[in-house]
């Protein structure tokens, strides 16, 4: 039997709580850039099997709660001894498989 890694991508929510702007939608920008500020949710659960707290910016804004928005988005799936990813496939929400032709290469790397 084939063993393999089963990626699940998935919508969370995570609350950016104190994020001061001029309007929401800088409030949206300042709240997402701090996302992208490498890997910052990763910062704020490193773990997801654990509930850490995450830390707080002092006056600033912070990462405050999140969790599964129970939405599947895709998933990816590798064969265990496959090192070069040649037989990893991306599937879409309802696991039916993706063209590769479709899938931007970046995509494609675990």
């Amino acid at each position: 039997m084939t063993k393999y890694n089963v990626h699940v991508y998935v919508v969370c929510r995570v609350k950016v709580e104190a994020v001061e702007a001029e309007s929401q939608n800088e409030a949206i920008s300042k709240a997402k850039s701090l996302l992208e500020d490498d890997g910052a949710l990763f910062r704020l659960y490193p773990d997801f099997s654990t509930s850490r707290r995450p830390e707080e910016v002092e006056g600033g804004p912070r990462f405050v709660s999140g969790g599964y928005a129970e939405e599947v988005v895709g998933y990816l799936v590798d064969e265990v001894d496959d090192p070069e990813y040649e037989r990893t496939r991306p599937y879409d929400a309802d696991g039916q498989l993706v063209p590769l032709a479709s899938v931007p290469t970046a995509r494609m790397v675990p």
